[in-house]
């Protein structure tokens, strides 16, 4: 009985041994993946900040783009207005209409 009870008590000894084992082996594992989860959130960030400031340049590109067209255009409707204007006016070439 005493050897039965002896034997219980180191297959129960190895037991909890190998469950500590695998208690800090998932410890570790979960560490590990932690840390590559911060990493990666981190490498994400920079990427969505990256892409943030190129939408920006972009945007700033396109609307700086539209500025310029729209002041040549407006600008020359506007020499296109005067000269007619003028033109049908007398003001300029002795009038269309005199």
């Amino acid at each position: 009985m005493l050897s039965e009870l002896s034997q219980n008590t180191s297959k129960l000894s190895r037991s909890v041994t190998r469950g500590e084992e695998k208690l800090q082996y998932l410890r570790k594992t979960a560490s590990d993946r932690a840390k590559e989860a911060q990493q990666k959130l981190a490498e994400l960030s920079q990427e969505i900040v990256e892409a943030e400031a190129f939408k920006m340049q972009v945007w700033g590109r396109v609307v700086w783009g539209m500025c310029r067209v729209h002041v040549c255009v407006c600008t020359a409707l506007c020499c296109i207005c005067v000269i007619t204007y003028h033109y049908h006016h007398g003001h300029l070439y002795g009038g269309l209409y005199r």
